[in-house]
């Protein structure tokens, strides 16, 4: 699964790992 960019601007990389772990 990966995220969108408005989903990474909000989150960043933290949220990136956590659904990509």
């Amino acid at each position: 699964m990966w995220i969108t960019k408005q989903e990474y601007d909000e989150g960043g990389k933290t949220q990136v790992e956590r659904k990509c772990p």
